[in-house]
C-alpha cells in the first residue's frame, strides 16, 4: 500500500508539470545519472591503479626485506589479497640464549696473534699479516679497509646482534591522495622497527641450514654479501661520493662511506661473487628481475592495467663500520639505504604516476668474538 502511496504521489507531481518543467527535470535526472557514471569511470581505475601501485610496492618492500617470502593474488572484483610467509630465517631458529654484552667501551688491548693450525703444519705457509693501524684516508684506502675488516669478521664467524627494518616516509610520497592513503596497507609487508622479526641474534660459530639443504655459517647466510663469505666486494672507486674515517676516543676507528646514486642495481651472486652493481658490491638491493616478475603476475590477473614503468633508485646510501685498528675486530655494522620508487600505471582513461621512498636500516652490534 505505501509503495502504491509513493507511486501515485509522483504521477501527481509529473502531471502537474507544464512541459517545460518536464523538459528541465528530465535534464537533471539525465544530468545526475551521467554524473555517476562519469565518477564511476573515472574513480574505479583509480582504485585498480591505486591496487597495481601498493601491490608494486609490497613485492619491493618484500625483496628489500628478504628474509620475507611474499605472494599476492587479486580477485575478481580487484582486491589484493596478500599472503606474506614467514622469516626465512626460523628455518633454523636461533638457540634461546641472552645476547652477547657489548664490549666494554675502555680503550681495547693488544691481543697476542695466534698461529693457525695449517701454518703450523705447513712451514712454507706465510703467517696472516698484522693489521695496520695507520688510519686510511683516500676514499679508495677506506673502501678497502672496510672491505678487508668485513670479510676478516665472516671469517672469524663472532656472535652477534642484528636489527633491520624499514619504513615508508610520509613527507616522501609524491603520488596522489588515494594513492598515498592506500600505501599504508602496503606497509604490511615491511618490518617496522618495533616488530620483534626486526631483531636476530647468533651465537659464535653458528651454522644455518637453507630449505634446499645446504649449510653454512649462519654470519654468512644473514649479513651482507648474503649467502656468501664476503662482506663487501666493491673495487670500483669511483662510484663513492664521500669518504670519513674516524678515530674515536675509546680507541676504535669508524669507517663511513656513501655511494653515488643508482638506478635498478642488481644483487651481487652468491655463486660466483662477481659484482653487478656497486650497491650490490656492499650489500643486498632488491633485483629489479625478481620483482618485475612479481609484479607481472599481479597485473596479469587484473585486464586493461598497463605499467609503463617501474624504476628503484638508490639515493644518498650510507655504509659503516666501527672496529678495532688493533686487531681488524669489528664493533658495530651500520647501513642506511634510501630507494626511490618511481611508478606509472594506466588503466582506460586514467593514469597514476608519481614517487615515494623506501628506507631500509640494518645494525650490527654486541659482537662477540
Amino acid at each position: 500500500m505505501k509503495k502504491e502511496k509513493k507511486e501515485k504521489k509522483v504521477k501527481v507531481k509529473i502531471t502537474e508539470m507544464t512541459d517545460e518543467q518536464l523538459l528541465e527535470e528530465a535534464k537533471k535526472i539525465v544530468a545526475k545519472r551521467r554524473k555517476r557514471a562519469e565518477q564511476w569511470i573515472i574513480v574505479r581505475p583509480k582504485l585498480i591503479l591505486s591496487l597495481v601501485i601498493v601491490a608494486m610496492f609490497a613485492v619491493t618492500f618484500a625483496f628489500v626485506n628478504s628474509g620475507f617470502k611474499i605472494d599476492a593474488t587479486v580477485s575478481h572484483d580487484g582486491s589484493l589479497n596478500p599472503i606474506v610467509g614467514v622469516n626465512a630465517q626460523t628455518n633454523s631458529p636461533a638457540p634461546q640464549t641472552e645476547a652477547p654484552t657489548a664490549a666494554p667501551t675502555a680503550a681495547p688491548q693488544t691481543a697476542p696473534a695466534e698461529s693457525s693450525p695449517a701454518a703450523e703444519s705447513n712451514p712454507a705457509a706465510e703467517a696472516p699479516a698484522a693489521p695496520s693501524t695507520d688510519a686510511p684516508k683516500t676514499n679508495e684506502e677506506i673502501v678497502k679497509k672496510y672491505t678487508e675488516v668485513l670479510n676478516k669478521m665472516k671469517q672469524d664467524q663472532p656472535g652477534y646482534t642484528k636489527k633491520e627494518y624499514q619504513a615508508l616516509p610520509e613527507e616522501y610520497r609524491n603520488f596522489s591522495s588515494a594513492v598515498n592513503t592506500v600505501l599504508k596497507f602496503g606497509e604490511a609487508y615491511m618490518v617496522k622497527e618495533d616488530d620483534p622479526k626486526a631483531i636476530v641474534t647468533a651465537t659464535k660459530g653458528e651454522m644455518y641450514t637453507s630449505d634446499d639443504g645446504k649449510t653454512m655459517p649462519r654470519i654468512n647466510h644473514e649479513l651482507p654479501i648474503c649467502n656468501t663469505d664476503k662482506g663487501s666486494v666493491l673495487t670500483d672507486y669511483s662510484c663513492v661520493k664521500t669518504a670519513s674515517c674516524t678515530d674515536n676516543p675509546d680507541g676504535t676507528r669508524t669507517l663511513r662511506f656513501e655511494l653515488n646514486d643508482e638506478k635498478n642495481p642488481e644483487p651481487t651472486p652468491a655463486d660466483t661473487c662477481i659484482p653487478q652493481s656497486y650497491h650490490g658490491a656492499v650489500m643486498m638491493p632488491a633485483s629489479m628481475n625478481d620483482i618485475n616478475t612479481e609484479v607481472n603476475k599481479v597485473v596479469s590477473k587484473i585486464p586493461g592495467v598497463t605499467v609503463n614503468n617501474f624504476e628503484l633508485t638508490y639515493t644518498c646510501s650510507t655504509f659503516e663500520v666501527t672496529y678495532d685498528p688493533t686487531n681488524d675486530h669489528v664493533t658495530s655494522i651500520i647501513h642506511h639505504i634510501n630507494v626511490d620508487i618511481a611508478a606509472n600505471a594506466k588503466v582506460a582513461f586514467s593514469t597514476i604516476d608519481g614517487t615515494a621512498r623506501l628506507t631500509n636500516d640494518m645494525s650490527v652490534y654486541d659482537i662477540n668474538y
